[in-house]
């Protein structure tokens, strides 16, 4: 069965590719900062090093104060993973819960919930962020929490359907003739066999989560320094973009090359769930 999913997944056009990517990415992530120790916010006052483009020196080139482009990219990835994966996990939790009661109950409750929903899915939600990033302070436990809390929307019109689908099924009739109370229905049998559309969507939800991080970093209402992620990055490369193009070409390559290989290994893994079915 798992050999099954397996191949099912790495036939999917270019899912080894975005596993490849990802990993390669993560990888440097985790490991990066430790095995490149040198201080990718540090600068070289009596040594000018500003602005040298990428080379045997400096990988991605250097930024106007002389630091290391590429350690400061691999030092970002962590950050903006980071981000981007908790805010999916806020964004799971809230519409996960939201769905599973509105598709389980039914009725009135269904109906308030999903309006409220479709109102906020009416919202221009670039500028709610902007207003509520801008109203509170800028930082990455406030931009998580707003990504996720912004980001649960379609999460919950999912696990909605899946559980409508699922509440008639035998084996839920069944567990309810065993005496099990409805909660315990609801969150051990009918919300884990809901999970299968959820799980791709979430791996597509923390590209979005990243590109939002980075759109807000951009801006200046992300991650403050001294951390700093790949929108940080693309916020200082503004003033250098004529003459050190290499400042922004990095940075925003990454941003496109995470959330394209997380769309394939996506793609890879709606391929293999819905093969099992």
């Amino acid at each position: 069965m798992i050999s099954g999913r397996v191949g099912l997944f790495f036939r999917t056009p270019g899912a080894w590719f975005g596993v490849l990517v990802l990993g390669l990415i993560v990888g440097l992530a985790t490991v990066g900062p430790l095995v490149f120790s040198v201080d990718p916010h540090g600068f070289n006052l009596t040594v000018s090093q500003d602005l040298q483009a990428p080379g045997t020196a400096f990988w991605f080139g250097s930024d106007d104060l002389g630091r290391d482009l590429f350690l400061r990219c691999v030092h970002a990835a962590r950050i903006s993973l980071m981000v981007g994966s908790a805010a999916m996990l806020v964004a799971l939790l809230i519409g996960c819960g939201i769905g599973l009661l509105s598709g389980y109950v039914g009725g009135w409750v269904d109906g308030i919930l999903m309006r409220f929903v479709d109102v906020l899915m009416g919202l221009p939600m670039l500028m709610v962020l902007l207003i509520v990033q801008a109203i509170f302070k800028p930082g990455m436990e406030s931009v998580i929490l707003i990504i996720g809390v912004s980001g649960w929307m379609g999460i919950a019109r999912l696990v909605r359907a899946e559980t409508m689908s699922l509440r008639e099924r035998n084996f839920v009739l069944v567990a309810r003739a065993r005496g099990l109370s409805e909660w315990r229905v609801a969150l051990h049998h009918i919300l884990p066999n809901a999970m299968r559309p959820v799980l791709v969507s979430a791996f597509l939800g923390i590209g979005h989560a990243i590109l939002t991080e980075s759109v807000l970093s951009f801006l200046g209402l992300g991650i403050q320094p001294p951390n700093v992620s790949w929108g940080g990055l693309l916020n200082n490369s503004l003033s250098f973009i004529r003459e050190a193009p290499w400042m922004t070409l990095f940075p925003g390559g990454l941003i496109a090359l995470t959330i394209f290989s997380l769309q394939l290994v996506g793609d890879g893994l709606r391929n293999s769930l819905e093969g099992d079915r």
